[in-house]
């Protein structure tokens, strides 16, 4: 009994019909479902009413647009893969929210672990922002943060420029 031979590229594309890499990495795989499958259906009444919101349709709508694989919701819906921080946030800013509510309702932290940080102030986050944009050495994990960090300022400036023109 020998393994079955290997696919070449081409025909990995012909079979799945993927024919580019999603932009960022937006899964991990998830060693026992459990965990995800208890709260995945909670997650997915935030994640409907918030693409609602945002007036998508379609959940590969909502991947195309955060610049994930068209199959990533999809694998999320049927417990088969779990949402990462990245591909969290990358949705969140689609779909107006903030990245750490994102993570809350998909169970990567909770509540409490958000009160307990307090919420920071507008010159903390910048303080945050000035010092990661100065340091070469900034992870690809803070980038992510700093990139939700930026969504809420903007989604707060916008709000205030509402309240004033009301």
């Amino acid at each position: 009994m020998g393994c079955p031979p290997a696919l070449l590229p081409a025909q990995v594309r012909d079979i799945t019909g993927v024919t580019t890499k999603a932009v960022t990495s937006s899964i991990v795989r998830v060693g026992t479902r459990d965990e995800w499958l208890e709260i995945k259906d909670e997650f997915f009444v935030w994640f409907d009413r918030a693409k609602d919101e945002a007036d998508f349709v379609y959940d590969s709508d909502v991947a195309k647009a955060a610049g994930m694989s068209h199959t990533s919701i999809s694998g999320w819906r049927s417990g088969r893969q779990r949402p990462t921080a990245r591909s969290l946030s990358d949705v969140a800013r689609v779909l107006k929210k903030s990245a750490q509510e994102a993570w809350v309702k998909a169970g990567l932290m909770t509540a409490g672990d958000i009160k307990k940080a307090g919420a920071p102030t507008i010159r903390e986050d910048l303080a945050l922002i000035d010092r990661a944009i100065k340091d070469p050495n900034t992870s690809p994990e803070d980038l992510v943060v700093i990139e939700a960090t930026l969504e809420m300022l903007m989604a707060r400036l916008e709000s205030r420029a509402k309240r004033k023109a009301a």
